[in-house]
C-alpha cells in the first residue's frame, strides 16, 4: 500500500514505478510533487485515489492486466471506461472526455492545466470539486447532471462563461468562489434550479459582474426566485 502522503513534496521526482506487489494508493499520496511527469501503476492495483498539486504530471499508465482500471491516453478510468477518475494535472491539451464515460469522479480534474474540456452527453454525475483549482476556461454541463456538487468550480480563476443543462435541479455550495465568471447560461425551463444559501458563497461579485442567461419565457420567474434574484442582468435567449 502506497499510504497517504508516502511521496508527499518530494519535489524532485520525476518519475515514480510502483512495485509489482502494489494494491492500493491512498488520497493524496503524491501531494506536492510538483516535477512528477509519469507514474506508471502496476496491473496489481486494486484501489486508486488522486493526489493534488502534482502540476507537472502528463501520463498515468497501468499494467495491462489489470482487473480495476485502464489508462486511455495516459488518463485514468474504470476498466469499462465509464467512469474517469484521475485526469493528469500537467496535461494542456484539448480534452475531450470519452464517449463511453458517464460519471466524472471527485476531485478528477482538480488543478488541471487543461483549458479546454468537453463532456459527452451521456455524463449524469460529476463529482464534487471535480474541476476545482482547474485552468478551464469555459464549461457545458451536460443535460443529465442533474446535481451540481459542492465547489465544482472552486478557484477557476480563467472560467469566464458556463453552461448548466436542462436537467439541473440543484445547486450545491461554494460553487464559484475564486470564479471571474461573466456568463452563466441556465437551460431548464420546465423548473427553476435550487441554491443552497450557500452555492454563490466568496462569489457575490457575480451579481453584479455576470451576466444570467436563461431561457425564453422564463425571465420573470427567475427573477421572482430567491436563489437567482439578486442577478442584475438577466437576458433570455
Amino acid at each position: 500500500m502506497v499510504g497517504q502522503g508516502l511521496f508527499a513534496d518530494c519535489v524532485r521526482l520525476k518519475e515514480l514505478k510502483l512495485p509489482s506487489t502494489t494494491k492500493v494508493i491512498e488520497a493524496e499520496a503524491l501531494r506536492g510533487c510538483t516535477s512528477l511527469r509519469e507514474l506508471h501503476l502496476p496491473g496489481t492495483i486494486t484501489q486508486i485515489e488522486p493526489s493534488s498539486d502534482c502540476s507537472s504530471l502528463e501520463m498515468i499508465d497501468i499494467g495491462g492486466n489489470n482487473t480495476h482500471y485502464q489508462s486511455v491516453d495516459g488518463v485514468l478510468l474504470d476498466k469499462d471506461i465509464k467512469t474517469l477518475i484521475w485526469f493528469p494535472q500537467g496535461r494542456t491539451a484539448d480534452y475531450l472526455v470519452p464517449g463511453s464515460v458517464t460519471t466524472i469522479e471527485t476531485g478528477a480534474f482538480r488543478g488541471s492545466q487543461c483549458r479546454h474540456i468537453t463532456l459527452g452527453k451521456q455524463i449524469t454525475e460529476i463529482g464534487a470539486g471535480a474541476f476545482a483549482g482547474s485552468q478551464i476556461e469555459s464549461m457545458a454541463i451536460p443535460d443529465g447532471v442533474e446535481t451540481i456538487r459542492s465547489g465544482l468550480f472552486q478557484n477557476c480563476g480563467k472560467l469566464l462563461t458556463l453552461t448548466l443543462g436542462t436537467e439541473a435541479l440543484f445547486l450545491s455550495s461554494y460553487l464559484f468562489e475564486g470564479c471571474p465568471l461573466t456568463e452563466l447560461h441556465l437551460k431548464s425551463a420546465d423548473f427553476i434550479p435550487h441554491c443552497e444559501s450557500d452555492t454563490f458563497a466568496g462569489a457575490e461579485q457575480l451579481f453584479k459582474e455576470c451576466t444570467l442567461y436563461v431561457p425564453k419565457g422564463t425571465k420573470r420567474r427567475y427573477q421572482n426566485a430567491a436563489s437567482w434574484s439578486r442577478f442584475e442582468r438577466v437576458v433570455e435567449e
